[in-house]
């Protein structure tokens, strides 16, 4: 009876090493939440509302993307560089040049066409205050569901890393700002673009991933929202799993980590 357990354990234990994987999540709208419900009232506040309502009554609604796509189009402007967010990702710039930049030249006349009318001016000139990497964490928060299929996949036996397409200077703070998600991960397991000079989906970075981490790629499921990241993967030997939003729920992305996780079901990761 004894050696009978001995074997059921041994059986056991060969049977986890055998589905475990190398599961590498993304952080941003997989783990990460970039602006998070929480932080609207933060963003309301250092804009101004004020300078919101002057806003919304000249041009109608505001959103916080459109106020990133117009900064960062603002400052490919200034900086007289083709992709300022390709190369801010890379640790080519510094986020605090970019800070810099923006509020150097956001008042020259020689750029006051680009604005539609002041109105506009003033919302994204209060806006630059979130290329601050302090500010840039503050709205940083975690996704639950996806949490939670980390620490199951983790629990499973899996080994877990992220790679993410982040800046180097505000992720010290994002880390700082999210244990609960970042202490699940051994600290060497944590890639960011931002140290590596390369960002997804140049095939360069998963190379370094594989290479570094000394990963049989096969082995390896890489989840990633945008869907070139994914192929890209692919293209390196990985299994790849499309997160993919719900675009009838904003807000928590429920639909998206169920069909994830039916992914990593189907792969053996998790059962």
């Amino acid at each position: 009876m004894r050696i009978k357990n001995i074997v059921i354990i041994v059986l056991f234990i060969y049977s986890q090493i055998i589905f475990c994987k190398n599961i590498i999540f993304d952080l941003g709208n997989v783990l990460i939440d970039r602006p998070c419900p929480e932080s609207f009232a933060k963003i309301v506040w250092k804009v101004g509302p004020v300078t919101i309502l002057k806003y919304i009554a000249k041009n109608g609604n505001v959103s916080v993307q459109m106020m990133h796509d117009k900064l960062f189009s603002f400052a490919n402007l200034t900086l007289k560089i083709t992709d300022t967010v390709d190369q801010w990702y890379s640790g080519l710039i510094l986020t605090s040049h970019i800070e810099k930049t923006l509020k150097d030249h956001i008042d020259d006349c020689y750029y006051k066409y680009f604005f539609k009318n002041n109105q506009e001016k003033e919302l994204l000139k209060n806006a630059i205050a979130f290329f601050n990497p302090q500010n840039i964490a503050e709205i940083s928060g975690i996704i639950k569901e996806g949490l939670k299929v980390v620490k199951e996949c983790k629990e499973r036996g899996n080994i877990i890393f992220v790679l993410s397409d982040w800046d180097k200077e505000s992720f010290p703070f994002v880390v700082k700002r999210l244990p609960e998600l970042f202490d699940l991960f051994d600290k060497e397991k944590v890639v960011i673009s931002g140290n590596l000079g390369t960002k997804k989906p140049e095939k360069k970075i998963f190379d370094y991933m594989i290479q570094h981490f000394k990963l049989n790629p096969p082995d390896c499921i890489f989840i990633d929202d945008t869907e070139a990241n994914v192929i890209s993967a692919r293209n390196c030997g990985m299994q790849a799993i499309h997160h993919k939003k719900d675009p009838e729920k904003w807000w928590p992305f429920n639909n998206a980590w169920k069909r994830t996780r039916s992914e990593l079901v189907k792969m053996g990761a998790l059962a």
